[in-house]
């Protein structure tokens, strides 16, 4: 007996990294384009991070040694623009320190049993500084304090 291949009763698997019959992703495809957003979300988050750096930068540097009864803008407004440029440095390396942080935090977990507590504490150190009174965890996983601590220290809070 020999079957027709394009019978109506045969049906074919999706390959991986395909989409199935209702038109969503595959887990493989899932997992590979979260991993493509993570790249980008922390490349984007560095360079615009970078960027507002120099922009602050040139910023003041412009102003520098200017007598402010000659100048365009009122003084206000130079330390509110400046004030800005700051945040937005604080704000995109929070984001690229917080990403990495969440991706180190899913490869500890997979790697090796950890007890719910633990994972609690390490979840909700960045929202919490209390957490870092644990220090069994933070022994265990200092690539994990140390981004929490970088990410405290830029974070604006």
């Amino acid at each position: 007996m020999v079957l027709d291949e394009s019978a109506s009763d045969v049906v074919k698997r999706p390959e991986l990294g395909a989409q199935n019959g209702s038109g969503k992703a595959t887990n493989s495809q899932s997992r590979h384009d979260a991993s493509h957003r993570t790249v980008i979300i922390m490349s984007a988050g560095l360079l615009l991070g970078v960027l507002a750096a120099v922009g602050h930068h040139l910023w003041y540097n412009h102003w520098n040694h200017k007598v402010v009864e000659t100048a365009s803008w009122s003084q206000t407004w130079i330390k509110n623009f400046g004030t800005a440029f700051a945040f937005l440095v604080k704000m995109f390396l929070a984001i690229v320190t917080s990403t990495a942080f969440v991706q180190q935090f899913w490869i500890t977990v997979k790697a090796k049993p950890v007890a719910l507590g633990q994972v609690d504490s390490m979840f909700t150190v960045l929202q919490s500084a209390l957490q870092f009174l644990s220090l069994q965890i933070w022994m265990n996983n200092p690539i994990l304090a140390f981004l929490a601590i970088i990410t405290w220290q830029v974070a604006p809070h």
